[in-house]
């Protein structure tokens, strides 16, 4: 589907003469109103709006995007305001406002429609296009020429996170430790010299490195005070490379693969984080739990 498609004209203001977030939201609600469930009030879409606010970032660039989830919407609304001069917005200033709010079961929409909108925000052209246009009916008929897409249905590729630290084979368990320490990241996708995934470590795997198998399979530990299970693991750290630790048996989905199949796994298989490859096994992103919880669930 179009994206373009979900526009009304109505709800579209060029050179919007901006006062404050609240009086926009006043305004967008009066035309609406007529339209949706009686129950839906102006005071439980702004409590929604800015209960959403508190959870993250809503001013993405030089566009803002509140949006909630609303029980009892039966339909998806989008509002676009633009001005070539700007607004204040949560004391950012941005040209572009665009208001999201849908049904609490169509997260899957909200997101391709944050996609189809960070694709205009992030071509500066067509961005500076868009908020030029002074007529509503413009603005939807620019939209619709840049023939953005909205799918039926989520992908790995719409929740990845596309900016996967990885490290090579020949890295030290000292190299790799300082990396996860400076990211606050427990794990490392390892690849070789063409991005192919090869295998996998984590600080529970380096921390197993440095325990002895013997002491594993006890069951009561607590009378050794004066051992020191990594003091050989220190002094080697600088030699033992990650191919010879890392964890080979790991989880990676294709790119195209779909949000449902990702979860089973992590459910099933208790795994944290999936890696996403192309059909070359190139590494492409990674998705973890709490993408899946925060933009799934939550946004």
């Amino acid at each position: 589907m179009e994206f373009s498609t979900l526009l009304e004209e109505r709800l579209i203001f060029p050179q919007y003469k901006f006062i404050s977030k609240s009086d926009y939201y006043d305004e967008v609600f009066n035309l609406v109103s007529k339209d949706i469930n009686e129950k839906i009030t102006k005071g439980i879409i702004i409590d929604s709006i800015n209960e959403r606010e508190k959870l993250g970032p809503i001013v993405f660039g030089n566009i803002a995007i509140p949006h909630a989830r609303i029980e009892n919407l039966d339909d998806l609304i989008i509002s676009i305001a633009t001005s070539k001069t700007g607004f204040d917005f949560n004391g950012e200033k941005v040209n572009m406002i665009v208001l999201i709010l849908t049904a609490l079961e169509k997260s899957k929409l909200y997101l391709q429609c944050l996609k189809a909108i960070s694709t205009i925000g992030l071509d500066t052209e067509n961005y500076n296009k868009l908020i030029s246009l002074e007529k509503s009916g413009d603005i939807i008929d620019f939209i619709k020429s840049l023939n953005l897409k909205v799918k039926e249905y989520l992908t790995v590729k719409d929740l990845m996170n596309e900016n996967v630290i990885s490290i090579r084979p020949e890295t030290t368990v000292h190299e790799a430790l300082i990396l996860m320490y400076s990211k606050n990241i427990s794990g490392l996708p390892v690849v070789d010299e063409k991005n192919k995934v090869v295998g996998y470590i984590t600080g529970h795997s380096i921390l197993n490195l440095g325990i002895p198998d013997y002491l594993k399979q006890m069951e009561n530990v607590s009378f050794l005070r004066t051992f020191e299970p990594f003091s050989e693991l220190l002094k080697n750290q600088n030699n033992i490379q990650i191919k010879n630790i890392m964890l080979k048996d790991l989880c990676i989905v294709n790119v195209d693969a779909s949000i449902i199949e990702v979860a089973i796994k992590m459910v099933e298989d208790k795994i944290r984080r999936i890696f996403i490859v192309d059909e070359n096994q190139i590494l492409k992103g990674v998705i973890t739990r709490k993408d899946l919880i925060k933009k799934v669930m939550i946004e």
